[in-house]
């Protein structure tokens, strides 16, 4: 392991344990659920003597779940990026952009890309709980593998980070982007 590597191996350790959990507990949730629901009354009384019709709300709950979901997965890549991309403007502009700094930028926006993914996976368990819906378990087990696939390693994020500030630097020389 090279020398940033090491530096960054606490700060990158201790995103993994908030990564891990945005993965671990949606998934204890989604074993619950699944658990729960297959012993839910299919016909639940209706509440208050009114009466709904169940299946239409269930469709909508499903589906509206399921569009949020795949909007999710869709952009949280880009507003990962753009989290990480406006903490470096603001390095650069505070003369602070070096590799550690540039790599704790990096890893805010995958923790709010990995974040939307939690929140789109427990809207998605939640939709299961009345639907059912595999489609809905489905999704939320997307969600969670795709922050699966973040987990960032020390390594990766040193390479990355020398690799952003040696860009930066290049900018800078060639007055492009530098103010």
């Amino acid at each position: 392991m090279d020398d940033l590597a090491q530096r960054l191996a606490v700060q990158v350790r201790n995103k993994q344990i908030f990564i891990l959990a945005m993965i671990v507990v949606p998934l204890i949730f989604a074993g619950v659920v699944y658990a729960i629901g297959s012993q839910a009354p299919q016909n639940p009384a209706p509440i208050r003597g009114q009466m709904v019709d169940r299946q239409d709300a269930m469709v909508v709950i499903e589906r509206l779940a399921l569009v949020v979901g795949l909007l999710i997965l869709v952009v949280h890549p880009w507003i990962g990026s753009f989290v990480t991309g406006q903490s470096i403007r603001v390095l650069v502009r505070e003369g602070t952009a070096d590799p550690e700094h540039i790599a704790e930028a990096y890893l805010i926006g995958t923790l709010v890309a990995c974040g939307m993914n939690e929140a789109a996976a427990f809207l998605n368990l939640i939709a299961f709980m009345p639907t059912q819906s595999l489609w809905n378990l489905g999704m939320a087990l997307l969600l969670i593998l795709s922050s699966a696939f973040k987990m960032p390693t020390a390594k990766r994020v040193a390479a990355w980070a020398r690799n952003m500030a040696q860009r930066l630097a290049e900018k800078r020389m060639t007055g492009v982007g530098g103010q």
